[in-house]
């Protein structure tokens, strides 16, 4: 169960990404886990782990939401066998591929959303991860800031090439 003030937050988070991105988004089905830290969205639903801390809790309901809204716009689809056969080589450090792509403009997506509103994590943040997050994450958000603001928009909320249908907004 959510407390008032997760509510709050949930509130604050939703109104900030829909003044971001110009969109308007239905009341987010969030879900709290024990995982604290931890955000996953996943078919209209965010599942939350709160800290307590509430500009870390906002962060990451930024970026859950992000995912909500690039969903209800973009519909952003990959093909599974696709994923499969692309998947390994991704894992094992291979740095091309649709899936990469596809990875870089669902995450990145999310992530300049989160870091245009919230502010930069900063460089190390970025070093201190995995190589995959800096891979997915951090480079696809740079390809969203080097298309400014009103075309990473764009792009992210129905012009991108995983895009399964056109939606003005």
């Amino acid at each position: 169960m959510l407390s008032d003030a997760e509510h709050k937050t949930i509130e604050i988070s939703t109104r900030k990404v829909e003044e971001f991105l110009g969109v308007k988004l239905p009341h987010p089905e969030v879900h709290r886990i024990s995982d604290q830290g931890y955000g996953m969205y996943l078919e209209g639903v965010i599942l939350y782990g709160p800290t307590g801390d509430e500009e870390v809790d906002e962060r990451i309901l930024i970026h859950e939401l992000a995912h909500l809204a690039q969903n209800i716009y973009c519909r952003p689809r990959f093909p599974v066998l696709h994923a499969l056969v692309e998947g390994i080589p991704l894992i094992l450090g291979l740095r091309r591929g649709k899936l990469l792509r596809f990875l870089q403009f669902t995450e990145g997506f999310a992530t300049w959303v989160e870091e245009s509103i919230m502010g930069e994590r900063g460089e190390s943040y970025w070093l201190s991860l995995p190589v995959f997050y800096r891979v997915v994450y951090y480079e696809g958000k740079k390809k969203f800031e080097r298309m400014g603001r009103d075309l990473g928009i764009r792009y992210g909320l129905g012009e991108g090439e995983f895009c399964r249908r056109l939606t003005s907004h």
